[in-house]
């Protein structure tokens, strides 16, 4: 039976990410960082994203552009 449980998505995250962990080589482990990486114009905040860099990968949280600036 397959049920909504919200609060095991921390656990499963951590299964998987235990799982792929043991699969890696040591040249590709590395540390887990939270990261931001913004864009401005004149001062001005106009786009910008976080997310977590590990194992030579960025993975988005979020992604925000102003809105004057979508579609552009």
């Amino acid at each position: 039976m397959i049920q909504r449980r919200d609060e095991a998505r921390e656990l499963i995250r951590n299964k998987v990410v235990d799982y792929n962990v043991e699969q890696l080589s040591k040249h590709v482990k590395t540390p887990f960082e939270k990261v931001a990486f913004v864009i401005e114009e004149e001062g001005e905040l106009v786009g910008g994203v976080s997310g977590t860099m590990f194992w030579q990968h960025l993975h988005l949280d979020f992604l925000w552009v102003a809105e004057n600036k979508r579609g552009n």
